[in-house]
């Protein structure tokens, strides 16, 4: 890995084998091994929420995201990172009751953001949605409606843990996904 960095008038330095300050936790993928397994399957840089069914509420097993804005995202703990994979090149999927590696904090450059037709700037806060990936939001709590002169807001959740867009993304004419930097604080 290089890091690079730029001074005054162009010049430059670049340093060999230096990273930025990541923190990992473990957790195990909560799926069943009897579970469809493109549902129940993670993939590097999903959002990863801890779950909480009876059997598997204990603090490490991880379930996909709910709907956003769904209470279930203010468990999110980070970002799955890693797990065991020996496929070439490892582009595999995080099985059902295996165990892996979420960054909870730090900076990570494969987060799965969903993309539109609109460019996204760096600072904006994500949320984890259905589809396993991380969509944008504009605040916290956003008003929704007024009745009696009062406002009614509504819940937009993964804030338990903090996730930013860390590098801008284009638009796109289709709808998908893109791997984009993205700063956690999921601790």
């Amino acid at each position: 890995m290089q890091i690079q960095i730029v001074g005054a008038v162009g010049s430059s330095t670049t340093y060999t084998n230096a990273f930025n300050e990541r923190i990992f936790r473990v957790a195990r993928n909560s799926y069943t091994k009897t579970a469809t397994i493109t549902a129940a399957s993670f993939v590097r840089g999903n959002p990863a929420v801890l779950a909480t069914e009876t059997a598997s509420n204990n603090g490490y097993d991880i379930k996909h995201p709910d709907t956003m804005g769904q209470q279930m995202n203010n468990l999110l703990i980070g970002v799955v990172y890693d797990y065991p994979d020996t496929t070439i090149g490892r582009t595999g999927v995080m099985q059902p009751e295996d165990v892996g590696v979420i960054a909870c904090y730090g900076l990570v450059t494969n987060a799965v953001v969903s993309v539109g037709t609109v460019s996204m700037a760096a600072g904006l806060l994500l949320s984890p949605d259905t589809g396993s990936q991380f969509r944008t939001m504009q605040a916290i709590v956003a008003g929704s409606a007024t009745v009696a002169s009062s406002a009614i807001f509504t819940q937009l959740s993964g804030v338990g843990g903090l996730v930013i867009l860390a590098s801008n993304v284009a638009s796109s004419s289709a709808s998908g996904t893109v791997a984009a930097a993205a700063f956690i604080r999921c601790m």
